[in-house]
């Protein structure tokens, strides 16, 4: 072979390698960008699920996911965000209902130590007769219902009374938390938040005092899920 064929045939076997390494990134640049594509679905199928599956659920708000694109790693999920804006009012006529008609949130003693935050008002006693969510976590601060009392009453700005001996007597004061940015706390499960630098520090007020809301008895919050805009979501995500 000529020293002409050699340089020729080398040239070939030059640019056949880098075509194939040229392939090969824009395979792997395709490859990265459908899986971002697929992590991004299934965020955007579990967020929608999990608000469908939370439709009843008294005070729970919905999320949505943020996403964001870029041309080399495709989709991507920047952030869940919280839709807080207020339930329908569903009364019920159970003394330990109780809705926040404004942006207030109930606070709860957790079992870690922390205080919680819930929109969730469907209140009930526990053995020694004080007033917890249904997973047992203290309304903050705590009140304690005596055993002899034959009725309990919440009114607007959250002062709790009970019927004792045929006396009306004052046994507690719920005090609602508010928060400069809501859509800044941090889902702790079981529609209870907790407090973040986004959120910024809780401001305790009594209830119609500071802009934290009213409260209503015998009520329940409804969720706040819009259930078809939820299922188009989720047909899109299932789609993707």
């Amino acid at each position: 072979m000529s020293i002409k064929g050699m340089k020729a045939e080398i040239g070939t076997f030059l640019f056949s390698t880098q075509s194939l390494e040229r392939v090969g990134e824009i395979m792997a640049i395709n490859f990265s960008s459908s899986l971002s594509g697929l992590r991004t679905a299934t965020n955007g199928l579990n967020v929608t699920a999990n608000n469908l599956a939370n439709s009843n659920t008294p005070g729970y708000k919905e999320s949505r996911t943020i996403n964001a694109t870029s041309p080399i790693s495709g989709s991507r999920t920047d952030a869940v965000q919280t839709n807080i804006s207020q339930g329908a009012v569903q009364y019920t006529g159970n003394a330990f209902d109780l809705a926040v008609n404004g942006k207030g949130y109930f606070q709860l003693s957790l079992s870690n130590g922390q205080i919680g935050y819930s929109r969730s008002g469907n209140f009930r006693l526990n053995n020694q007769g004080a007033i917890t969510d249904p997973s047992g976590n203290r309304l903050s601060p705590s009140i304690t219902v005596p055993s002899n009392a034959t009725s309990i009453a919440v009114n607007s700005q959250g002062s709790v009374t009970a019927m004792v001996g045929g006396q009306q007597q004052t046994i507690g004061q719920i005090k609602l938390a508010s928060f400069n940015n809501p859509g800044g706390l941090a889902s702790a499960g079981g529609n209870i938040y907790t407090e973040t630098s986004a959120s910024g520090q809780a401001q305790i007020n009594t209830p119609t005092a500071g802009g934290a809301g009213s409260i209503i008895g015998g009520a329940q919050e409804s969720s706040n899920v819009d259930i078809a805009s939820n299922m188009v979501s989720l047909i899109l995500n299932q789609n993707s």
